[in-house]
């Protein structure tokens, strides 16, 4: 349906228009401090305390990153574990190679030191994985995490089966997606713009389906989080112009739309069933969800 009103392309095929809308949401989404107040409240119990000791004092706890981004989770994450687990083996999984300079600089603020071995891999996981199967070397971790990048894998079955299987015993498993309940998948469902080879609109419910499916326990944890979209009805405003970008998961929509089609899109954005009004403000339903399994 919308595909035949566009002429424009997904933004996993602009690494360069990703960034600035990207850029635009994480500000007006607060997201890094949404995920930080998440580390250090919640994380701690459904993670850190569930985690199993390591099996002898010398042996440092193996974390598996996939999509790292440019490390601020993973660092926030880490501290948790530090104050558990002394020694640390992290390795990264992060196919842009930017995103691995940014998390490097931004450890340098961190003062880990020796307490965290890096294992950087400019890789997918699709990537890693097939390289790990064809050398018969499947590496055990003690936890995993894929936050928000469960949408660029190949194939989400046999993936969450392969991230369980890559688990040591007592391991845990974090998946964070954007909820089945949120005014993104509502967007995305009624104007499914672009899911292509390299990203596909997943959601948590898909994830929970899957497990149910092969009757893997779990734990979900739902967090509210809301985008101020004001700026994307402001004539002019290059914030709004980006960030509807952004949450169609599109470049340059009002370039390459009908008016017709834009203003459909548009309006839709803002009403009940993604947006929430706070005064002058017009606030985006972002909620995500937390699955935890552990083996």
């Amino acid at each position: 349906m919308a595909s035949s009103k566009l002429t424009t392309k997904s933004l996993t095929h602009d690494p360069s228009h990703y960034a600035k809308t990207f850029s635009v949401y994480a500000r007006l989404s607060a997201k890094y401090q949404v995920l930080a107040t998440w580390t250090d409240t919640v994380f701690p119990s459904v993670i850190v305390d569930k985690l199993s000791p390591v099996s002898n004092a010398e042996e440092k706890l193996n974390i598996l990153g996939i999509g790292s981004g440019t490390g601020g989770m993973d660092c926030n994450m880490i501290t948790q574990l530090l104050k558990k687990f002394p020694s640390i083996a992290n390795t990264v999984l992060e196919p842009a190679a930017d995103h691995i300079e940014g998390y490097k600089k931004l450890l340098e603020s961190k003062g880990f030191g020796s307490d965290v071995d890096f294992n950087w891999r400019q890789q997918t996981w699709d990537e890693y994985y097939k390289e790990c199967k064809q050398v018969n070397q499947i590496k055990k971790f003690h936890f995993i995490s894929a936050i928000h990048s469960l949408y660029y894998v190949e194939d989400l079955e046999s993936t969450i089966l392969d991230l369980i299987n890559c688990l040591e015993e007592g391991g845990v498993l974090l998946m964070i997606a954007v909820s089945d309940d949120s005014g993104f998948w509502r967007l995305w469902k009624r104007f499914p713009m672009f899911a292509d080879d390299l990203y596909r609109q997943i959601n948590s419910g898909d994830i929970r389906r899957i497990l149910d499916t092969h009757q893997i326990g779990y734990k979900a944890i739902t967090q509210e989080s809301r985008v101020d979209i004001t700026c994307c009805y402001e004539d002019g405003n290059q914030d709004g112009v980006l960030l509807t970008d952004f949450l169609n998961h599109v470049v340059n929509l009002r370039e390459c739309s009908s008016q017709s089609f834009v203003d459909e899109v548009l309006s839709y954005m803002r009403g009940e069933d993604c947006t929430v009004q706070n005064g002058d403000q017009l606030l985006f339903n972002n909620d995500w969800q937390a699955i935890i399994v552990t083996k």
